[in-house]
Order: structure tokens, then sequence, then C-alpha cells
């Protein structure tokens, strides 16, 4: 039977460095399916570095849970030299691949002296998502620790989106020479999103303040003003309805309130109507689009001035708007002569 033959030395060392390339691969691969996946990344200052983005180990479990199919697919050699199966509870081992590789390191809370906080049981408080990390001396993987984002991405999409803000902030500046149907189309798009906005903030307040009398609280889109979140996650839920717990107190001002509110109602219908409100609010609607229109296109339409017109000085329009003509001609009053003045004696004879 003939010796198997083994591999030499640089044979070995070939193989070793393609394996490690190969997890390379793998890594940086698992590392964009995560941040394009969804995971919730948020911003700190690192202390004694710049501003980071990092995210919680139990985001990446929770990913790494719901998308088994994909890491077995993304990790195949991870995974062999692990000795995990696909559908092994063990998979949740698999992102310490992360941290070996540099991709992402792990961080801890560290409050500026002064500020940490006490529970009720006496233990210190611990954000959930801090403001302020500080990198660990022991570099592992767990479900409990915060891990900060080294790896950069491609950077051709950071130099792309490097150049689109500039070229922005260009367009911003240059905003004078846009064509005016171009500035007219912003001043429409700007009103109908603020339109849009203070609408549902009105109406998500009316909303909760009809279901708070009934002892619930109701909110449309809840996370729309958290700072914290992004743009798309402010719209996530669509709603928040719960039970209110109240005390004997609040049922008081529960009643209270809702009695003053019904009171109010039925004597603005007594002088008004939804009808007037909804005309109130067209026409405010309307008037915003008209100022604007005028503001843009006052130095396109507008006739040359001529010596006359530069020569009259132009009224306020704060007279034009109470009906007062400041161009009449008064009379001015003549004072009455006192005595003693104008060479006039006490008994108003001129003196000689």
């Amino acid at each position: 039977m003939a010796d198997k033959v083994r591999p030499t030395g640089r044979e070995f060392q070939a193989a070793i460095m393609q394996n490690a390339e190969a997890t390379r691969k793998e890594a940086v691969a698992l590392m964009e399916a995560l941040l394009n996946g969804g995971i919730k990344v948020k911003s700190a200052a690192e202390v004694g570095k710049r501003a980071v983005e990092y995210t919680r180990g139990d985001e990446i479990i929770k990913w790494v849970q719901d998308n088994k199919a994909t890491v077995a697919k993304l990790c195949p050699t991870v995974m062999k030299e692990m000795g995990i199966s696909p559908d092994s509870d063990d998979l949740i081992n698999v992102p310490s691949v992360l941290v070996d590789e540099g991709l992402i390191y792990r961080a801890q809370y560290h409050p500026l002296e002064g500020t940490l906080e006490k529970t009720a049981t006496g233990s210190f408080r611990r954000p959930i998502w801090p403001k302020r990390l500080i990198k660990t001396q022991k570099q592992r993987f767990d479900s409990v620790g915060f891990f900060i984002i080294s790896y950069e991405g491609n950077q051709r999409w950071n130099y792309l989106m490097l150049t689109a803000v500039l070229l922005g902030i260009f367009a911003i500046c240059m905003f004078q020479a846009w064509p005016l149907a171009l500035k007219l189309g912003i001043w429409y798009i700007s009103v109908v999103l603020l339109s849009i906005m203070v609408t549902l903030v009105v109406l998500r307040l009316v909303m909760f303040v009809f279901c708070w009398f009934c002892g619930y609280d109701f909110w449309l889109f809840p996370n729309l003003f958290d700072e914290e979140l992004g743009v798309v996650d402010s719209f996530k839920p669509v709603h928040s309805f719960k039970y209110r717990n109240d005390t004997m107190y609040m049922l008081c001002c529960r009643l209270l309130c809702s009695v003053l509110v019904a009171a109010s109602i039925y004597e603005l219908r007594k002088t008004h109507d939804l009808r007037d409100v909804g005309e109130f609010a067209r026409q405010s609607f309307m008037d915003i689009i008209e100022w604007g229109h005028n503001k843009l296109t006052a130095g396109k339409s507008a006739d040359p001035p001529t010596a006359q017109t530069r020569s009259e000085p132009e009224e306020p329009s704060l007279y034009k708007s109470i009906g007062v003509d400041l161009s009449a001609d008064f009379e001015a009053e003549t004072p009455s002569a006192e005595a003693g003045e104008d060479g006039l004696d006490d008994d108003g004879r001129r003196a000689p």
C-alpha cells in the first residue's frame, strides 16, 4: 500500500492563507448583510476618538436567528471551522468571526463623572443606547455588549454621497440663479409637505385626546418625534393602543376635561361650523401659496420704475391695511398766540 503524500510546508502555508482569505471574504459578506438587513445602528462618542456607529449584540443575534439560511449561505467556511450545522442553536456564535477579523470591536458604557443614575434597587442604570462608549480590553462576542462598527464598507458609495452633498450645498447657495419654474416648484412642494406635517400632528393629538377621555392611550405613529430613530423607523409602528391604569385623581381630571371640552364645542357650534374651519384652512393655505408666489415673481413681472415712482415714497403696508392715505395734505393748525410773544404786550396790543 502506497504511503499518502503529505503536503509540504509551502503547500500547507498556502492552504492556511487561502482559508484565511476565504474567512475574511465571508466575514465581510456577513457584515454587509447585517448592515443592509436592518439591524439598529446608533451614533455615539468613543472616549479619546471621534464619533462612531455601533450596535448591540442582541440585535446581531436576533438577525442571525431570523436569517439562518442566509448565514449558512454566506459563511460555509466559518461554520465548517466551528463545526456548526445550519440548524444548530450554536449558529449565534458565527458573528464572533466579525470580532476576530476586526470588523467590529466590543465596547462598554463610559458615562461622564457624576452622571450615573441609580434604579430603585440601588443598582446603576445603564442606558439601552448610550451616547458615550469606551473599548474593552477583552474582545469577545456576546449578547449583552455594545459593538462599534469599524467596517467602512464600499468607499465608492461614500464618495458618491460626499459628491452629492457638495453639489446640494452649491445648488442651495445658487438659489437666486435658479429658473423661476424650479423655484416655484420647490416652494409648492415645501408648503405641501409642511401642511401634511401640521395636519398629521393635529390629527394625532385630537385622536389621543378623545381616546384619553375613554381611558386609553392611542397614538398615531407613536415614534414620530423620537430623535434617536431614523426617518423610516419614525413611522413604525403605525399606531399604539393600550389601556390606562389611572388613579381616582386622574379619573376626576379626565371627567373634568371632557366636560370642559364638550361645553366648549357646544358653544362654538352656535357661531361656527366645521365648514367654516375647512374654509379657513383652505383660504390660509392659498394665501401662503400666493404670498410665496408673489415673493418669487416680484422681480420678474414688475415694470421698471420711472423717475416719478422713484421719487415717491412707498407707503407702509400697515397704513395701507387700515385705509390711511399718507399722500393727503394736512393743513397745519395755526398756533394760538400767547401774550408776550411776537412783540405783543400783555393786553394783546402790538408794542410800538
